[in-house]
């Protein structure tokens, strides 16, 4: 069926011819290569009316045109039928309808420019705006009535703009306008440009879910430690660990509501995976005999890898993986002076031979996610921007390679990483503050990485995304959750000591029972099925939204070396 004599065409023409009528635009009736139209007058009686005061007068009108805006509002979002959008693009059809929301609650902007093809519906927007929160562009963020008035005033400046320098051009036809419409920016999960965003900050406070009544005690704090450059707050991070500088500006009664307001992570640890965990770590063998040598915990971890006939699948895998990361630690106890305890272990050895492997075995055989160790390069923040800071912090800032990192085989996402702060036996505050500024920073940007990558499949629920980390200090690894709430919330899930005798295994029960919860935890969110809306319009906003995102300005090239001999004196 030709354009023109198409349902949709015929409704386009009807409401085109209409606010053609009253805008005082004129435009040809049936764009054609050979028409040449010529605007005499680009009139803008609205706006000039509404600054005037006469607004009174152009109430009939107004409910008038909106029946008409509403058709070209469904004909634009429903057909597929891309010829007839180009025809309205070729036409360059300026529609000047801005009246106050009083009178005019749905508008439509159509912009034909030179370099890209932008539709932008208000009612549409709203739509998702008031089923996913305000969708966020950055930390530029303004408010929704100085975002309107900005663009109103750019699109009246880009009108005229536009108007006056195609005043002696063919409208439909011409060949730059038709070479840049072929010239789209690729929105492909292997650019760059995603990491590049990924290192910028995606908080929002309109899309707070649960601590609304916190954001402004986080927006003080922040503003206190805006010159502490260690400061997690400078990232958006809202840190709510017990021992944490935000944490300890809260009253006890705050805190209390705080962790009650948190999501609820419902993590069951199998009853058949605790009951083997107490046998193992009891502290006797024989009932009524405590285990008093060494030996006891080489027969109990050697009993390990005995499979009885009754044993599940489950059970079977659980043994096979407390024989493994057990092992290391009994042989160790079993020299004089044992390798995790020696004032000479360095971090190195601590952790690839004891520390990584609770946690990387764990992740390898009970959720298949692909694990490295010991300063693995961490995708997402390859292309982080740097601080301009002093070269001590500018080391810190610059270090993007983690101790432990585990993805997912099926979308490839950084989902787990872990970082060890110096060797077991020497305490370094420095390095735990170094090594804990670089954890949150990479957590962070693996975490944008995962909502810009929902985003661009159209997936609603983008901001429903956490990672995982553990930092370890000395002998203990804690458990981290990274996730987002408006700002980056940065929680503590657990912890679990190692011991430094074989006289303290059996107080590693507790923290193998909570090392199995978390790792529930992180299956849980690995197994999440993507969500994606039946909404195209929803899906195509988000598609826009996310390749606003990854329109980042590229890094400042460096400076070129001043080769041997070229040094002017």
């Amino acid at each position: 069926m030709p354009i023109t004599n198409s349902p949709t065409s015929k409704m386009l023409t009807a409401s085109f011819a209409k606010i053609r009528h009253h805008n005082g635009v004129i435009l040809p009736d049936s764009p054609s290569p050979s028409s040449n139209p010529t605007v005499h007058q680009h009139q803008k009686p609205y706006t000039t009316a509404i600054r005037a005061g006469k607004v009174k007068e152009y109430e009939p009108l107004a409910s008038e045109l909106k029946s008409h805006v509403g058709n070209i509002i469904k004909c634009l979002a429903s057909t597929p039928r891309l010829d007839i959008i180009e025809a309205v693009i070729k036409s360059k059809v300026t529609l000047d309808l801005k009246l106050e929301n009083t009178y005019l609650t749905e508008r439509v902007k159509l912009k034909a420019k030179n370099n890209s093809r932008e539709y932008e519906y208000d009612a549409l927007e709203e739509n998702v705006r008031g089923s996913n929160g305000n969708l966020t562009r950055g930390k530029d963020e303004v408010s929704d009535d100085e975002s309107n008035t900005r663009e109103d005033d750019e699109w009246d400046e880009e009108v005229d703009e536009e108007w006056n320098r195609n005043d002696d051009k063919s409208v439909v036809g011409d060949e730059e306008t038709r070479d840049s419409r072929n010239k789209t920016p690729p929105n492909n999960l292997g650019d760059k440009d995603i990491f590049k965003a990924a290192a910028e900050s995606l908080a929002s406070s309109d899309e707070v879910k649960y601590f609304q009544g916190f954001i402004p005690l986080f927006e003080q704090y922040k503003e206190q430690q805006k010159r502490n450059v260690y400061s997690c707050t400078n990232d958006d991070v809202m840190d709510i660990r017990g021992d944490s500088g935000f944490v300890k500006s809260l009253t006890v009664a705050q805190y209390r509501k705080l962790l009650s307001m948190r999501p609820k992570r419902h993590a069951v640890v199998p009853e058949c995976w605790r009951r083997v965990v107490e046998t193992y770590f009891t502290e006797s063998v024989i009932k009524g005999e405590p285990k008093r040598t060494i030996a006891d915990w080489v027969r109990a971890t050697e009993a390990l890898n005995v499979v009885e006939d009754e044993d599940a699948e489950e059970v079977t895998r659980l043994k096979k993986y407390l024989h493994r990361v057990m092992s290391p630690l009994i042989e160790s106890y079993l020299k004089p002076i044992p390798d995790i305890s020696a004032p000479d272990c360095s971090e190195h050895h601590y952790w690839s031979e004891f520390a990584h492997r609770f946690f990387s075995k764990a992740l390898q055989d009970f959720i298949g996610l692909d694990w490295r160790a010991m300063e693995v390069p961490v995708s997402a923040s390859k292309y982080r921007k740097n601080y301009g800071l002093d070269h001590i912090t500018q080391t810190v800032v610059e270090g993007k390679s983690s101790d432990l990192l585990a993805r997912s085989w099926e979308t490839g996402e950084e989902i787990f990483i872990g970082e060890q702060a110096g060797p077991p036996t020497k305490p370094d505050l420095t390095k735990f503050a170094i090594d804990s500024f670089k954890l949150y920073r990479e957590l962070r940007d693996c975490l944008n990485v995962r909502m810009l990558r929902a985003m661009e499949v159209g997936d609603t629920n983008y901001s429903n995304r956490a990672v995982f980390g553990v930092f370890g200090y000395l002998f203990e690894i804690k458990m981290l959750i990274m996730w987002r709430d408006g700002v980056y919330v940065y929680e503590e899930f657990g912890s679990l000591t190692i011991a430094s005798h074989w006289s303290k295994i059996h107080t590693m029960k507790a923290g193998i029972l909570k090392l199995l919860e978390f790792i529930m935890v992180v299956r849980v969110e690995v197994e999440r099925v993507v969500e994606v809306e039946d909404d195209t319009d929803k899906i195509q906003i988000l598609k826009r939204r996310f390749a606003d995102i990854t329109q980042t300005s590229p890094s400042p090239s460096r400076i070129a070396k001043v080769k041997k001999g070229d040094h002017q004196v």
